[in-house]
């Protein structure tokens, strides 16, 4: 079994005539598609030929074989009814494919599975690791005994990687392993606590060939993952994970005693730590993994210094947790009285090549009577508006800019301030070296307190902290 890799370009190319030859010719082959697309998760149909080779195919399931002529491969893909890319592969006569449609809305892809791999020998099975989920980067393979439930990072530490360095649209080569049923761990390349799939039982036979196709997620790091048996069944594996990490942008009297995250159905709840306990603000937390993302809710406690008084938020989403989706949680404000918010992230690569993504997180504190941030605050890149009016307690979209061989100056400004910049970074020859591919933030945190005139900033911060107010921070991070 073999695969081949094209990046598809959305296009209009015209079909031709689907061959009913007879199937013993080598002039024939049989194809079948499967839909991998976590952006197209709907009905899916390949015409080759102009006739119809499959039609109807979900998210994680495959078409029956059709046989087509390999002299007459082209192909044209549609979702519910809408056409989303088109190719000519190349094909080889008495044979079988599986045509595997990935990629997130907008940016589909295919890759060509060549189903004729010699069968293993007695008691061992075949598996290769084809790596399809476009944002999740380069990743490594732990194989274990079967459990019950995910393990998480339980033992993992102990484990050698089956397979590593696994890149997006290429595989692992066939491994053979014995036959007998597994628990699967998907991991980043080579970090054993950045989890991102964990299938607690996949079951491989005796003198079979699989591959595990992983796909992509909705916030673009997490993945999902389906066994395809050669010439056979598809079975799906779609995680319940979800990431989340904490920012605390509390005023300078808070403290933050503990934040935990716990999910998981009742009776089989598990909880990961967010932050080190007696953080002081304004901090970045690291993403943490729940493998159980089912009922997530965060148990954060606060402590004002001054009054040594203690506050505990129960944050919860403001909907429906999505698997296989990263969030942030924001907690600014007073600590007597703090704020939260529990919002989507998009970690996802632009979908053009040659730009970045980049969107602003805003935790500011304004005190009374300080009306320069009352309307948000604003993005520029080399002095053209990004984003404006990004509110408190939430964050923006991710907005692309193309890659510029000199660098960004990156400036914060407020409609309270027009044209002055509360945060600059870059000019005079030091611009932000923002890379084509990446993912940016612009994180504007903490207590803005300093002295206002008729609402204007009187002594701004200036490049990224204002040392009348030390806990006041702006800064961009390059996030992926």
């Amino acid at each position: 079994m073999r695969f081949k890799h094209w990046t598809m370009a959305l296009g209009m190319v015209s079909a031709a005539l689907l061959s009913a030859c007879g199937s013993g010719s080598s002039s024939n082959t049989s194809v079948r598609l499967i839909n991998a697309s976590v952006g197209y998760p709907g009905a899916m149909t390949v015409s080759v030929n102009n006739g119809t080779a499959s039609t109807g195919v979900a998210y994680g399931t495959a078409g029956s074989y059709q046989t087509v002529n390999v002299s007459a491969t082209t192909s044209s893909f549609a979702s519910n009814g809408v056409t989303i890319l088109n190719r000519t592969p190349t094909l080889t006569g008495n044979s079988n494919y599986s045509m595997i449609v990935y990629g997130k809305a907008g940016d589909p892809n295919i890759s060509l599975l060549q189903e004729n791999q010699t069968a293993p020998t007695n008691g061992y099975a075949s598996l290769l690791v084809l790596n399809l989920a476009q944002d999740a980067g380069p990743v490594d393979v732990y194989m274990s005994p079967q459990v019950t439930s995910p393990s998480g990072l339980t033992g993992l530490s102990n484990l050698s990687a089956t397979a590593s360095n696994i890149g997006v649209t290429y595989g692992s080569g066939y491994n053979a392993v014995t036959a007998g049923s597994y628990e699967v761990r998907i991991t980043g390349y080579n970090n054993k606590t950045d989890l991102r799939l964990d299938i607690p039982n996949v079951t491989v036979a005796s003198g079979q060939v699989y591959t595990l196709v992983l796909t992509g997620s909705p916030s673009g790091v997490l993945v999902n993952g389906m066994l395809v048996q050669q010439q056979s069944t598809v079975t799906p594996y779609t995680s319940k994970s979800i990431r989340a990490r904490l920012i605390t942008a509390l005023n300078s009297l808070g403290v933050l005693n503990s934040a935990t995250l716990t999910g998981g159905a009742s009776g089989s709840t598990s909880t990961v730590s967010l932050m080190p306990t007696n953080a002081a603000s304004p901090q970045v937390g690291n993403y943490a993994t729940i493998v159980d993302g089912t009922s997530a809710a965060a148990a954060i406690t606060v402590t004002n210094s001054s009054t040594q008084a203690q506050t505990t938020l129960n944050a919860t989403p403001p909907s429906t947790v999505v698997p296989g989706t990263d969030y942030t949680i924001l907690v600014w404000g007073n600590p007597s009285s703090p704020s939260y918010a529990f919002v989507t992230d998009d970690n996802t690569y632009p979908l053009s090549t040659g730009y970045a993504n980049i969107r602003v997180v805003n935790g500011i504190n304004s005190p009374a009577g300080d009306t320069a941030f009352n309307g948000g605050v604003n993005l520029t890149a080399n002095y053209n508006g990004l984003v404006s009016g990004v509110a408190a307690g939430t964050q923006s979209a991710n907005f692309a800019i193309p890659y510029a061989s000199n660098g960004y100056l990156l400036q914060v400004t407020t409609p309270g301030t027009p044209g002055a910049s509360v945060g600059s970074f870059g000019g005079n020859g030091n611009n932000i070296p923002i890379a084509a591919g990446s993912l940016w933030v612009v994180y504007v945190l903490g207590d803005a307190t300093w002295t206002t005139s008729t609402g204007q900033i009187v002594n701004t911060p200036g490049n990224g902290v204002n040392a009348n107010t030390p806990n006041f921070l702006i800064f961009p991070s390059q996030l992926r």
